[in-house]
């Protein structure tokens, strides 16, 4: 009748004539399969165990198994492989598998010792499919009236079901035997291969079609697999290792399932559903929600007393796109069982062929989490003089990631099955307290949104708000940059504050703190005079040198704001940050002056030594409060536009506090300067050396992009303390360095590898911080080794951190939410961008101060259970690649603004040496319009170098999913081949060239690299062209400096230059080897200033 209305009634099921070769069941055929893939399994047993009490007439039981062996062929069968395709195999006669084991002469304790072995081990007995039997049973004597009986069925020859047929039907002729009566049980009308057959019979061609277009519509093809917050990595291949914990409903709760089931129409079971596909919502953040669930599929006349393999798992999927309320979903998830039922004959099996066009061995298709609503087994029975009761079975697999299964009864009982390998004990009983935690939310008001009901505890909302964010500390004042470096002047006048050397072995210019000092004041009194007024923004556009501190300084005590301009920006970029900062004045050099042509802005050059010697050298006496505002910085926005972050003072001196007490700066530490001035990087250096008393240690921007060369300064300059990216850290020679007894890393997350190799016997930090944050809002401290990426570590002092839903509700603890961060070092907001500060700086909604607010920072995140945060990327379209931080919409909005592209989508893959590219899909307004270089040059000149896409992949139209978004699925992923490349492929023509296109394949994972081919077109990028430069300087031993390659990047034109430096005999520099020091007081350079 079910089908029948759908116009494809199956037809009876009856016995059927027996082919030589009888098919496998689609259920036997996918477990066929599986043990094929994996044999010697022990997931897919069904094992039981149960304790007999009496005199127990072993002969009967014997003959009782016999009987049941020839009434159920299924407990005959067998399966042998015809040429690789399964078939049954049911001989009429086969020896019984039951054995007897005596433990009754062995203590009470041994005997119980020999009993738990012996049932663990036919828990876990191996099956062989092609020879069978397919099921064991044994009688373990305890003593003359006490029994344990344990069978084990493997899966393809039953269910949870045929069990319970098992077990009836084995006491009744039990009895029968026994008693020498003859047994009451009615003759089957059909066997399981009878079922095999109809199935396969009736199941095809359109009958099969239409039930599967159904699960098509439903679903769609390759479902999106629910990501739980594991513990543990998941395994390349899927493993079955598990175990379960379990816990009952109260009564009241109980009861109040039942009766909102009855007002709603709906079974208890619908509703259970409902709630946790709720959570599984809540806590994979996924709209989307698909779990199965088994359905005994026994509709047909003959299978309802049949021992065999007929469960089957129904799909079950709630959409949560629409916050629905409860008593909504609960009806959405009623309509949508009731759909299922009426294509439950489907297997499962067929569905997944269906559908699935990409496997993962890795987990199960379609969904990874069961859900069980099944009335408990009998537990006991009486028959013949003996009684019968189940004993509880420890499971030691499990089949899913997770199954849960509710058993009604007055008080519910809840299971929670998982994957060992994937979760922890706490973390499940954690998720079984929420479980029950939002069942009672929603019961009491089921009007309520879902993403709004709570279901964590008093004791865990008042770890996660209050107890875990206690990090309040007071400094010491002034809380200002000018005062705290006055004092800093003031206490150490005669220590270095500024080393300069632009490369390793030049000439090296050391300014003492109160030479900085001075110089600085007499720029700011400059700027006094021009007019300057407090927070006014002035840029700063200057090389890396002593003069850029100065300027930073001079604007900072005049009580302005300095905004950093990189002079390599392009300069339209350029022109933007100026027009939208509204700023009138830049401190810049002569060299660099011709850059800034707006008739608005006066040039103040700063790079003269008599520039501004006649004003004085007395601290200025400019007021200023920690809230004033100190900088800006502009960072990429997703409108196409960058973004000016406004931060304050006070922000500022808590850094340079904190940075003081983790890092144990002062005088006599070095801080290399590395980051450009336009990064809020470098105002962390600025910040670490020159508030704490410490020297900041420049070089020119050639040295800090060539790795060999940078290291060696360090070395020479004994920097103690260093600020990298881990992609820059990565390419680091490792050299001893004794000296740099502190790294911190920052910008990106950092390979476990990597921390391990360079933490050996220094002090090494995993450092977050959004520019929003003042540079840095967390830290962890690295020690011991680290598989993976470590942990961005806890709350800096006065910050506060939070994980967050999108409605700023806590999520627990191990589950993904956004980092929200409130404290004294949040910006003021952005300039000009009233809407996006109101956006991203949003009213505090467990604030313990009226007026505080919350910054929601976009990255995804989420609480160990130590108290520590992970890092899990972004939630929106912004990424951090080697350090910099990019809006994947700015590339987008700027690729549109080209007449060439007509719709364009920017990501990042990772290469196949699995560092992450930038790669850009575009579709090309005109088809005949292929070429991508165009584009690349209209990116060039608005974006900075790091933002334009490494790949560029041509499409003739965008892939979009069924809800009008790009389908990043069915994005091909970057290839490794020459398509986007301008010129033709030139094999080496030389010995030479030979060696340097070996060099550029293995760097840039490409198979084919020609002579005339741009490094880099071909994906090279700054990092990479250091290990290239170095990588020449090994093998030939000559040097080259690294800006050769950026005028001569292919190999035909490097291949001229490494000849013409043999011809000229410049030799590699020699390695530094390590020499014997005098101890360090003996080493104290003598204290210099001026030039040297």
């Amino acid at each position: 009748e079910r089908n029948s209305e759908k116009g494809y009634a199956p037809p009876p099921l009856k016995a059927m004539e027996r082919p030589d070769d009888i098919p496998l069941s689609f259920a036997q055929q996918r477990l066929w399969f599986l043990d094929q893939l994996q044999p010697g399994g022990t997931f897919y047993n069904i094992p039981a165990a149960f304790a007999i009490e009496g005199e127990l007439n072993i002969e009967a039981l014997r003959k009782a198994l016999e009987a049941m062996t020839r009434r159920h062929e299924v407990l005959r069968t067998r399966f042998a492989d015809n040429n690789g395709k399964p078939v049954q195999v049911i001989p009429d006669q086969v020896e019984l598998p039951f054995s007897v084991e005596d433990y009754a002469q062995l203590d009470e304790n041994a005997r119980q010792q020999q009993v738990a072995r012996a049932v663990k081990k036919a828990a876990c007995h191996v099956f062989n499919l092609a020879v069978g039997p397919l099921w064991i049973s044994t009688l373990h004597i305890l003593n003359a009236r006490s029994y344990i009986f344990t069978i084990t069925l493997h899966h393809a020859i039953a269910d949870g079901w045929s069990m319970g047929i098992f077990i009836s039907e084995m006491a009744e002729l039990y009895r029968a035997f026994n008693e020498d009566k003859t047994p009451r049980l009615p003759a089957l009308e059909v066997q399981y291969a009878d079922y095999a057959l109809w199935q396969q019979e009736w199941l095809r061609g359109e009958v099969l079609q239409r039930q599967i277009d159904f699960w098509r519509s439903a679903l769609g093809e390759n479902p999106p697999v629910l990501e739980l917050p594991y513990d543990f990595p998941r395994p390349a291949v899927q493993t079955f290792n598990g175990t379960a914990v379990q816990h009952t409903l109260s009564a009241e709760l109980s009861a109040r399932v039942r009766e909102e089931s009855a007002a709603l129409g709906v079974t208890p079971f619908m509703l259970m559903l409902a709630a946790f596909q709720t959570l599984l919502h809540r806590y994979s953040r996924q709209d989307e929600i698909i779990v199965g669930s088994p359905i005994a599929n026994r509709n047909h006349s003959g299978t309802e007393s049949l021992i065999g393999f007929f469960v089957n798992n129904l799909i079950l999927k709630s959409d949560f796109s629409g916050t629905p309320d409860f008593e909504t979903l609960v009806l959405d998830v009623r309509d949508f069982m009731l759909e299922a039922y009426a294509h439950q004959d489907v297997p499962f099996e067929q569905i997944v062929d269906a559908l699935v066009t990409r496997r993962d061995t890795s987990r199960s298709p379609i969904f990874q989490v069961m859900f069980v609503y099944q009335n408990l087994p009998q537990t006991g029975a009486g028959l013949s003089g003996i009684r019968l009761e189940a004993l509880e079975h420890e499971s030691h697999t499990a089949k899913f990631d997770l199954s849960v299964t509710v058993s009604p009864g007055e008080t519910m009982a809840v299971q929670f099955e998982y994957n060992s390998d994937l979760f922890r004990e706490e973390t499940i009983r954690r998720m079984m307290g929420h479980f029950e935690n939002i069942l009672q939310t929603l019961l009491e008001d089921i009007e309520l949104p879902v993403d709004e009901a709570e279901f964590l505890d008093e004791e865990e909302m008042n770890y996660l708000l209050r107890e875990g964010n206690r990090t309040e500390k007071v400094f010491e004042g002034p809380h200002t940059v000018p005062g705290q470096f006055e004092r800093m002047a003031q206490r150490h006048p005669d220590e270095t504050a500024l080393i300069f050397q632009s490369a390793p072995g030049s000439a090296v210019t050391h300014l003492t703190y109160a030479q900085l000092n001075s110089a600085a004041n007499r720029l700011a009194h400059k700027l006094l005079d021009s007019g300057v007024q407090r927070e006014e923004i002035i840029g700063i556009s200057l090389e890396r040198g002593p003069e850029m501190i100065i300027a930073m300084l001079a604007i900072l005590k005049s009580g302005a704001a300095y905004l950093p301009i990189d002079p390599q920006y392009p300069r339209e970029r350029i022109a933007y940050m100026i027009e939208d900062s509204g700023l009138q004045r830049i401190l810049t050099g002569e060299s660099l002056s011709a850059l800034f042509t707006d008739d608005k802005v006066r040039i103040i050059t700063v790079d003269r030594a008599d520039a501004f010697e006649e004003f004085s050298d007395d601290n200025p006496a400019i007021p200023l409060e920690a809230e004033n505002l100190a900088y800006v910085i502009y960072t990429s926005g997703s409108s196409g536009r960058p973004k000016g972050t406004l931060l304050h003072h006070g922000g500022a001196c808590n850094l340079a506090a904190l940075q003081h007490e983790a890092f144990e700066t002062g005088t006599g530490s070095r801080i290399l300067q590395f980051a450009s001035l336009s990064f809020d990087a470098a105002t962390w250096e600025f910040l670490m050396a020159l508030l704490s008393g410490s020297a900041l240690v420049l070089t020119s921007k050639e040295t800090i992009a060539d790795a060999e060369a940078l290291t060696a300064l360090v070395e020479e300059q004994k920097v103690s303390t260093v600020t990298l990216p881990p992609s820059v850290l990565a390419v680091w020679p490792q050299k001893e360095l004794p000296d740099l007894k502190t790294i911190i890393t920052a910008g990106e997350a950092v390979p476990g590898p990597l921390v391990n190799t360079w933490s050996k016997g220094r002090r090494f930090f995993n450092a977050y911080g959004p520019t929003e944050t003042t540079v840095c809002a967390t830290m962890h401290r690295c020690e011991g080794n680290y598989s993976s990426t470590p942990p961005i570590g806890r709350a800096n002092a006065n910050f506060k951190t939070y994980v967050l839903d999108e409605k700023l509700n806590p999520v627990p603890i191990g589950v993904p939410g956004e980092l929200c961060v409130s404290g004294t070092g949040l910006a003021r907001g952005y300039h000009n961008r009233p809407e996006l500060t109101v956006e991203k700086f949003v009213p505090h909604p467990f604030a313990e101060t009226p007026g505080e607010r919350l910054y929601r920072t976009g990255d995804l995140v989420r609480r160990l259970p130590e108290g520590e945060l992970e890092f899990l990327g972004r939630i929106d379209d912004q990424v951090k690649l080697r350090g910099f931080r990019i809006e994947l919409g700015e590339i987008e909005a700027v690729m549109s603004q080209s007449p060439l592209v007509r719709d364009r989508y920017v990501t990042v893959w990772p290469d196949t040496g699995g560092e992450d590219r930038l790669t850009a899909y575009w579709v090309p307004a005109e088809t005949e319009n292929s070429d991508p270089a165009p584009v690349i040059a209209h990116l060039k000149k608005h974006l900075p170098d790091y933002m334009v896409p490494a790949d560029f992949i041509l499409l003739e139209n965008m892939p979009l999913t069924a809800n009008g978004k790009v389908d990043r699925k069915a994005l091909p992923r970057p290839q490794k081949d020459r398509a986007r490349l301008a010129v033709e492929y030139m094999a080496p023509r030389n010995e030479i060239e030979e060696t340097l296109v070996n060099i550029v394949a293995t760097l840039l994972h490409h198979e084919k690299v020609g002579v005339f081919d741009n490094f880099f077109d071909l994906g090279g990028h700054s990092l990479l062209a250091t290990q290239f430069m170095s990588r020449i300087r090994q093998t030939f031993d000559i040097e080259l400096p690294l800006l050769t390659l950026f005028e001569k990047p292919t190999v035909a034109e490097l291949a001229d230059a490494v000849e013409v430096a043999r011809a000229s005999g410049i030799k590699a520099k020699p390695k530094i080897e390590k020499a014997e020091r005098p101890p360090r007081a003996a080493r104290r350079p003598e204290r210099r200033s001026g030039r040297s």
